[in-house]
């Protein structure tokens, strides 16, 4: 007996160790599924590319969609700026089509009266307007689409979290939905930022890509997980490193 109790946290240690290391060296290795969905937990989608304007342009295009309505000091909601990407032809991409079946399935859940808030990237909460624009225009202002800033810096997976964390209620727990592979840094991220007792994680989605995706990367597996290796070795930087990488990488 006392082998045993000696024997199970050595193990338990050793599978912890192999999933860490696996996480780094083998991405396609998915998240497991942990916690219980609540009706009052925030769902919260990480886009995964697009189809419409690179990342280096999409900032200025959003700007002048935008500014072309109200005077500069009236704000346009999330509606009325799906409606203006609606006349712009804007398309998410299918892998954000994927995601916005789960997060309007988990809002939409029969017998609800008032959907579960969905806060997250705004190419998936668009996709979920265009899925059922009707509901969508009937409940919009439960939801918070996260926009890329305006100063045309790239929303990483880490920026929209800490923006969603200053938008929700401590007291929240947060449903994190993302494609499946990227779902394991997701979380990982979610769960510096959150703490771990906060993060839902429900079954991954079907790993799915984007051939028409704006962004290489997310076009097929391989493109993907090359891009995702060197991603999840990157979060794990200190700040004044990962801002100097960055900098490199944007000359």
């Amino acid at each position: 007996m006392l082998i045993f109790q000696h024997l199970f946290p050595f193990l338990n240690n050793q599978l912890r160790r192999f999933h860490v290391v696996a996480y780094f060296l083998n991405p396609e290795i998915l998240v497991r599924p942990r916690g219980v969905v609540r009706h009052n937990d925030i769902i919260c989608p990480q886009a995964f590319g697009r189809n419409t304007w690179t990342d280096n342009e999409v900032a200025e295009k959003l700007n002048q969609l935008f500014d072309e309505g109200p005077a500069p000091w009236q704000k346009l909601d999330d509606l009325q700026r799906f409606r203006k990407l609606d006349s712009a032809g804007f398309d998410p991409g299918d892998v954000n089509r994927q995601l916005a079946k789960i997060c309007y399935g988990l809002s939409f859940e029969a017998g609800n009266t008032w959907p579960q808030a969905i806060v997250g990237q705004w190419e998936v909460l668009y996709a979920v307007y265009q899925m059922d624009t009707t509901w969508y225009e009937s409940f919009w202002s439960c939801h918070h689409a996260i926009w890329p800033p305006n100063d045309g810096c790239y929303l990483t997976t880490r920026g929209l979290l800490h923006e969603v964390h200053n938008k929700i209620s401590p007291a929240k727990q947060v449903i994190v939905i993302g494609q499946a592979v990227h779902l394991a840094r997701c979380v990982r991220l979610a769960d510096k930022i959150f703490g771990k007792e906060r993060v839902i994680v429900p079954t991954p989605p079907t790993p799915l890509y984007d051939t028409q995706s704006v962004q290489p990367w997310t076009r097929d597996k391989t493109s993907f997980l090359e891009w995702e290796k060197k991603a999840r070795v990157f979060e794990e930087l200190p700040l004044f490193l990962r801002n100097i990488v960055r900098e490199k990488i944007q000359k």
